[in-house]
């Protein structure tokens, strides 16, 4: 019987298995053997670890890994205690609103209506305003029973990780792996709001921006195929590079077709990137 849908999810479930072992293998080191620099660096690896296994979970939210029901709802889990919230979360919100309405003013995570100024401040403003309208509106959200239900066991089994890790290792868990979750999350914040900030939303072919560095793609999943995305939703994550090739790539504006994430982000901060520049576009 064939339990992986396609058989390049064994990258995703590697990557799944990698970051659970650093998780837990933090756990078991002392606090006190953290000197400045380490401390920084493991923050920054656990970062990227929960950036990664939530665009995993994107992935995952659209396709599921696997054939057997139970099996996905273990990696629901498994997901949610690598990344401090429940998996099945981002189903409600991703699916129910932002693709049914990413064109409007009715997605909760709109730029056109949390974002305002430039730079630092647009980001911030965005994340804090959209935050608070996902927060208020996800609780209307009429999900069938059985993701309700999936969602309070990924809550449960998270609130018991939580528990066990304040026993085992109160420091590493409040000073580092707390932070991970939450910078982690922020940053996937932050790539859902480039995704289509200053894009023209009515447009064909224009509504997304789309990061096309071979190596973050390798690592994210082509996360980074945006309008491909957009276009088929359910298409496996191994299969965006070619319909970005085939429909869009010859269509987009240079702005949209940017190489890298993480180079863009610190352009964004540095050139103070904004409303101004949505008119040129």
């Amino acid at each position: 019987m064939k339990f992986l849908r396609h058989r390049e999810d064994i990258r995703s479930l590697f990557f799944l298995g990698v970051v659970l072992c650093l998780l837990f293998t933090a756990l078991g080191i002392s606090f006190s053997r953290f000197s400045f620099g380490f401390y920084l660096f493991s923050l920054a690896i656990g970062t990227l670890s929960v950036f990664l296994i939530s665009l995993l979970n994107h992935n995952h939210r659209h396709l599921p890994i696997f054939t057997l029901h139970f099996l996905n709802n273990i990696t629901n889990v498994l997901i949610s205690i690598c990344i401090g919230a429940p998996s099945t979360r981002l189903h409600l919100i991703h699916h129910f609103n932002h693709h049914r309405h990413f064109r409007s003013t009715k997605d909760w995570s709109s730029y056109l209506v949390h974002a305002k100024g430039s730079g630092f401040k647009r980001i911030l403003k965005y994340i804090i305003s959209s935050a608070k309208e996902i927060s208020v509106q996800r609780k209307n959200i009429r999900a069938p029973l059985s993701l309700v239900n999936q969602q309070w066991i990924e809550r449960v089994f998270l609130l018991v990780f939580a528990v066990a890790g304040l026993i085992v290792n109160p420091q590493v868990f409040i000073f580092l792996i707390l932070p991970s979750w939450l910078l982690g999350l922020l940053l996937l914040f932050i790539s859902n709001f480039f995704n289509h900030d200053m894009c023209d939303l009515e447009s064909e072919h224009q509504h997304s921006r789309n990061f096309l560095s071979p190596l973050e793609n390798w690592f994210f999943m082509n996360n980074g195929f945006h309008s491909a995305h957009h276009a088929k939703p359910r298409l496996h994550w191994t299969e965006l590079p070619d319909l970005h090739k085939r429909c869009f790539e010859s269509h987009l504006k240079d702005e949209l077709k940017q190489n890298s994430f993480f180079i863009y982000f610190f352009k964004y901060l540095n050139e103070g990137y904004g409303s101004k520049d949505a008119e040129q576009l």
